[in-house]
């Protein structure tokens, strides 16, 4: 079983969970027995003999319960506790466990609550045990560190290693102080490549790096590599002055092991993209969307690339720059929000539906793939953060865009930037103009917005870090909004929950684990610190 994570938890209370499952034959080869296993120091310790525990199988896909145990007190350690008699396990299907635990005194709330999930399996023959790790429902704690600290990198899970798999960290830039955060010259980009293994919670620099340095370039997963597209590097320019240069470079990485790790160079973009946006519409279509061109002038331009194949597949114009933004996908669809900032520094927010097949009213009367233009937020601004919230059967889903700011510098207005703490909301299938549903307990930018599981609506938005007034400092705190997968109708029907974060945090990534916990990794002057946020599932 790989190490233990280390727990949120006083080891005197709870100590860090050793669950397994262990899958027995009963005689037939299509049926097994499935026994939850207490290791020795497990859950609970006899000083806690009042905490109980529930255990559940759950469909691996779509979260559904497939069968609720009986609760068990917590503090039994018996060899092994069977839970789940006769059950039929599939080997087509995936599973996961997911532990619930009552642990008064232990965590921070009355009912001592105490989460957990497995990450998905399935059964065969060969398939013995399967960790889950067990940490304090709501709550963030300090996981590791990586090996350089990185502000505006990119984050991407990838199944390689443990059970949990890891995470490929690529590029990125240092910062000595958050005043330098707006100097894009002062950056110091990285060409390291970092995997965390989110199973150790321990991180390791690849051997292999990417062609040049690069920050604000935008990476999506392909089979089990990582596709790198477009970004920033600092060069030396006209007169010796060291400036941003937008990049048109895309590379594959690939992690092997003993050091096999390598980064093969693949067609360029067919032009620089930098604070742009890359959506994965299909394993073999990626949508990137607008930014700065070389020029670093924002740009309308887009295009469709093959990240299997390495190639440029088409190249588009969209119906409106977008700098930077957000987007989501829904199926072979595309959303993109943005303040977008024009050629003539003129601010306006921008919207637009990208459609690869159909489903698009095409600008000019053609057919996809094609943008159409739609209503944009009505408040300019940049450094907002959006997530999709898709509902269980159907298709349809509702997109969040959260914060944000607005620089007055671009109005040539004195005193400082607008930042917003307004969640809108956009009918993902039919989307409208935005509807204002909600307010943040204070306003943000440069956050991250991540779609969690549990609250009553089934699904939350785990709004993390970012800064805002008075000091516009990074924030060491998150907020939580139960949400539903269609849009509210009142503007004042979410209501936040702020939670603690251990360190502040802007520009930094949030990934989503298998277990259902968040990586929070970078956005912190100077230092390495990485940070687990586990919901309540």
């Amino acid at each position: 079983m790989a190490r233990p994570r280390p727990s949120l938890l006083p080891t005197a209370a709870l100590l860090s969970l050793s669950l397994a499952l262990v899958l027995v034959a009963t005689g037939c080869a299509e049926r097994a027995k499935l026994v939850v296993e207490l290791r020795g120091g497990g859950l609970i310790l006899a000083s806690q003999p009042n905490g109980r525990a529930e255990f559940a199988l759950l469909d691996g896909d779509s979260g559904s319960e497939i069968v609720v145990a009986p609760d068990v007190r917590t503090a039994d350690l018996a060899a092994q506790v069977s839970l789940f008699d006769a059950l039929e396990l599939g080997g087509d299907q995936t599973y996961r466990l997911r532990v619930v635990a009552s642990v008064p005194g232990a965590c921070n709330d009355s009912d001592g609550r105490a989460v957990g999930v497995s990450p998905p399996f399935r059964y065969d023959a060969s398939l013995a045990r399967v960790p889950v790790y067990v940490d304090c429902a709501d709550s963030s704690q300090l996981a590791g560190n990586v090996r350089q600290p990185r502000l505006y990198h990119t984050a991407t899970w990838v199944p390689q290693g443990g059970p949990y798999g890891s995470v490929l960290l690529v590029g990125g830039a240092r910062w000595d102080s958050i005043a330098d955060t707006l100097d894009l010259a002062k950056a110091k980009p990285y060409d390291s490549i970092e995997r965390y293994d989110a199973d150790s919670d321990s991180s390791q620099l690849l051997t292999a790096k990417m062609a040049r340095p690069r920050f604000y370039q935008q990476a999506v997963r392909s089979g089990d590599d990582v596709v790198v597209l477009g970004g920033i590097d600092i060069t030396t320019v006209a007169g010796g002055v060291k400036g941003p240069k937008a990049l048109d470079g895309v590379e594959r990485i690939s992690v092997g092991n003993n050091g096999s790790d390598r980064v093969s160079a693949l067609e360029p973009l067919a032009n620089p993209h930098a604070l742009h946006t890359a959506l994965a519409l299909a394993p073999d279509r990626v949508l990137v969307v607008g930014g700065m061109l070389g020029n670093f002038l924002a740009t309308i331009k887009a295009e469709l690339y093959d990240p299997v194949a390495g190639k440029r597949v088409a190249q588009l114009d969209s119906v409106g720059v977008h700098y930077p933004g957000v987007a989501a996908a829904l199926g072979d669809r595309a959303l993109v929000y943005a303040g977008a900032v024009s050629e003539l520094a003129v601010v306006k927010p921008q919207a637009q539906r990208f459609c690869l097949t159909s489903g698009c009213s095409c600008e000019g009367g053609g057919q996809p793939p094609c943008f159409e233009r739609l209503p944009g937020l009505p408040v300019e601004r940049t450094s907002l953060a959006a997530a999709l919230v898709q509902c269980p059967s159907g298709g349809g889903g509702a997109l969040y865009l959260v914060g944000g700011r607005r620089d007055e510098r671009e109005f040539k207005q004195p005193g400082p930037d607008t930042v917003f703490g307004d969640i809108y909301c956009v009918d993902a299938a039919s989307p409208g103009v935005p509807r204002l549903v909600g307010q943040l307990d204070k306003p943000r930018a440069a956050h991250t917005v991540t779609v969690v599981r549990g609250g009553a609506q089934g699904a939350r938005l785990f709004v993390a870090g970012g800064f805002g007034p008075p000091s516009n400092a990074p924030f060491a705190d998150a907020e939580l909004v139960d949400v539903p997968c269609a849009c509210p109708s009142a503007a004042d029907a979410l209501k936040p929950v702020t939670v603690a974060l251990k360190v502040g945090r802007i520009s930094h990534t949030a990934t989503l684990l298998p277990d259902g916990s968040v990586l929070l990794v970078g956005g912190v002057i100077g230092t390495e610190s990485v940070e687990r946020f586990v919901p309540d599932l």
